[in-house]
């Protein structure tokens, strides 16, 4: 077996995905089934989806945390140890109330989960980037997406079983427990052998360690012309920015839209996700790091991307059938399959895209402009629905898969020279 693919760091790895994305659904999927539960209508539900937009501007912050050193712990354990007590503490509010009892309330406690989530992200984005040597990039992102997935269903498909049993309240104290017990992986775990601080060292100012990393991703990809490099820079963004837009729509209503259009209950959802999202997940950690590591980057991210793609034309055939358990199996299923694998290529790339000088403030640039679609599709989503209907929404997302396909042509020999 080979050598990347069981260790230590791969469990470390793991866990640190998890911990990431734990909070998510609790500020969406989890959240927005509260919501519908206590008779909150749909253009507010998608409204409220703003609550994610730290996601999107957490590069604004970023450079702080490859500049601060807090005095405990090490430089990357320091930070993430603080948002995962503030997340604990910010699910012990929720569970505290109620939507019904003051929506205003929900919304800013929801923004504060957001707001400590995209900044854990930041840090823990930068500590695997600095922790994985390149020959471990694709095992190690499949094992972050796996991590990543199974917290996403424990605090959304486990977290809908407990919320028809014993209601959201308690779901979200047991969720404010599990980033307690969390807080003792980041204690036990080691910074990376290698850590490059340079701006501490050099003693910069802060304000060069926010453009340092900005001149130093533009200006790489043509050492001849410095037009050219920053046009292929650009379109990498907006790849970054398109790859998962489909998925990111398709996602931001889906458990509505099967909880209430198709009317499967939440112990039912709950249970499909248990077994579907536990099976699947796996599926795409194995697949995901085989192609990546036997493939190379630029032909996992080609083929993901057209599975992605057709992965949500099931949500759009499910939308045509109805209430159908067994289809409504295989949806989940294909949709958990081909986003883990996507998302672990995505994710390759990203820390490809990396100089480990300015690992923080970059990561969190990538993956905020990843987030766009996830954040502001909520905005636009319900109001499609409402104007189209249900299958051709689901088809809408499966077309905008496209954008992301063009641009992996247009920039293949950048992608392949990848380090």
């Amino acid at each position: 077996m080979h050598s990347n693919f069981i260790s230590k760091k791969m469990l470390l790895v793991t866990l640190l995905g998890f911990s990431s994305g734990l909070p998510l659904a609790l500020t969406s999927t989890t959240l927005q089934l509260w919501y519908e539960a206590d008779g909150i209508d749909i253009q507010t539900i998608s409204m409220l989806t703003l609550v994610s937009t730290p996601y999107v501007y957490k590069f604004l912050w970023a450079p702080g945390f490859d500049y601060v050193r807090l005095p405990f712990l090490t430089k990357r354990r320091s930070w993430i140890i603080v948002f995962q007590f503030l997340l604990s503490i910010s699910c012990f509010l929720l569970g505290s109330s109620s939507p019904k009892d003051g929506i205003e309330f929900f919304a800013i406690v929801a923004f504060a989960i957001s707001f400590f989530s995209a900044s854990q992200d930041v840090v823990i984005d930068a500590y695997k980037t600095e922790l994985l040597e390149h020959k471990e990039r694709g095992f190690g992102s499949a094992y972050a997406t796996f991590g990543y997935r199974l917290a996403m269903f424990v605090s959304g498909g486990f977290a809908l079983i407990l919320a028809d049993v014993y209601g959201f309240a308690i779901v979200y104290t047991l969720m404010g427990f599990i980033l307690l017990i969390l807080m003792l992986v980041t204690v036990k775990a080691k910074e990376p052998e290698l850590e490059i601080d340079s701006i501490n060292t050099e003693k910069k100012k802060l304000i060069s360690s926010i453009f340092s990393p900005i001149t130093d991703f533009f200006l790489r990809f043509s050492k001849n012309s410095k037009i050219k490099s920053v046009v292929i820079a650009c379109l990498m963004l907006l790849l970054i920015v398109v790859y998962k837009i489909g998925d990111a729509f398709a996602f931001t209503l889906s458990s509505y839209f099967l909880k209430h259009e198709l009317g499967f209950s939440l112990s039912v959802l709950g249970t499909v996700q248990k077994a579907v999202t536990i099976t699947f997940t796996i599926a795409g950690v194995f697949v995901g790091g085989a192609v990546l590591e036997r493939f190379g980057l630029y032909k996992a991210l080609l083929a993901f991307a057209f599975l992605q793609g057709l992965s949500n034309l099931s949500y759009m055939y499910l939308a045509i059938l109805g209430q159908d358990y067994y289809f409504m199996i295989f949806t989940i299923a294909v949709e958990y399959l081909c986003a883990g694998m996507g998302t672990a290529a995505f994710l390759a790339l990203l820390m490809g895209l990396c100089n480990h000088k300015y690992t923080a403030t970059q990561y969190a640039v990538f993956s905020a402009l990843s987030a766009v679609g996830r954040v502001y599709s909520g905005l636009y989503a319900g109001t499609l629905v409402q104007l189209y209907g249900w299958v051709s929404f689901f088809s809408l997302t499966a077309i905008m898969a496209i954008p992301g396909i063009i641009l992996l042509f247009i920039l293949k020999n950048y992608i392949d020279a990848i380090k």
